[in-house]
């Protein structure tokens, strides 16, 4: 009887399987080549933050604060004036803290933002009269810098100070007390800060908001 033809199997079917046993699978051959990437996170803007600002001290009224970041739900809060030894630390559950201690406690800067929100510090030029803290937003695809801002009744105001503040980013929020004092905004009677910084406003693309109930505090304002 002729024989037959041999026939050549692939190495895979010529393998015997052990009765009760799964055959052998390469993990790799499985394995997804192209793997859903994660997306990535949405860049942050000013509207996506509560964002609050405050002059108080808070070497005395810890626990106010406290109590308002959690009931407000603020994610990010600018602090002046706080009033704190350059030797004590100042520690909030659940908020990174970023400050600039002051010639003297009375001017010391502060910014505390939540600790799930990327950011990175800006380094702003000294010396200054002013005293300020700055940092980024580190996922936003325009740069969203926030300045903490303390400027003492005695200093004056100048045009200079005010371009480079707004000059580092293309959108900036800057809370605080600037001791400027003018009819625009409420505050009686005006000073020469006031008149600065009003004028400054009239000739740039920013807006402002005084959300104290006294006079010379200036709040927020937005480069637009």
């Amino acid at each position: 009887m002729p024989s037959k033809p041999a026939v050549n199997l692939p190495t895979s079917q010529r393998q015997q399987r052990t009765p009760g046993k799964l055959p052998h699978v390469n993990a790799r051959s499985t394995a997804c080549r192209n793997p859903r990437e994660t997306p990535s996170p949405r860049p942050l803007t000013f509207t996506d933050l509560k964002i609050a600002d405050s002059g108080i001290g808070v070497r005395t009224k810890m626990g106010e604060l406290i109590d308002f970041l959690s009931s407000r739900n603020v994610d990010l809060v600018a602090l002046s004036e706080t009033k704190l030894a350059e030797n004590r630390d100042l520690r909030l559950s659940g908020y990174s803290v970023v400050r600039k201690d002051g010639r003297n406690s009375q001017g010391e800067v502060v910014i505390a933002i939540r600790n799930t929100i990327p950011f990175q510090r800006i380094a702003l030029p000294e010396p200054s009269s002013l005293e300020a803290v700055a940092i980024r937003l580190a996922n936003s695809t325009v740069v969203h810098m926030v300045v903490s801002l303390y400027n003492s009744p005695r200093k004056r105001l100048t045009v200079n100070q005010l371009d480079t503040l707004f000059g580092h980013a293309r959108k900036v929020l800057i809370a605080g007390d600037f001791n400027a004092r003018h009819y625009s905004w409420n505050c009686y009677p005006n000073n020469a800060n006031g008149t600065v910084l009003h004028n400054y406003q009239r000739c740039s693309n920013i807006a402002s908001r005084n959300a104290h109930a006294f006079p010379g505090q200036w709040s927020i304002a937005e480069h637009a």
